[in-house]
């Protein structure tokens, strides 16, 4: 059996399901977390997938409509 996290798509699903958890975040708190993966590819593919939760000076993301769609993948 292959392992869950073999495939960049699947190791970002993974971080995304981690910050997810942690409800909204800073724009420098998610770069610090997607940073641990060490795959700047990673990256790049769960950056996309934050939208803003609140406007203003410290606008914190949280996980956009596909973010969740791909928590909710990982999570089934």
């Amino acid at each position: 059996m292959p392992d869950q996290f073999d495939t960049r798509e699947a190791r970002t699903r993974a971080v995304l399901a981690l910050l997810a958890a942690k409800g909204a975040l800073s724009a420098g708190r998610i770069a610090a977390e997607l940073r641990t993966t060490r795959d700047a590819i990673t990256r790049c593919l769960a950056l996309p997938l934050f939208e803003p939760a609140t406007p203003g000076r410290r606008t914190r993301y949280q996980l956009s409509e596909a973010g969740r769609r791909a928590v909710d993948e990982l999570t089934r």
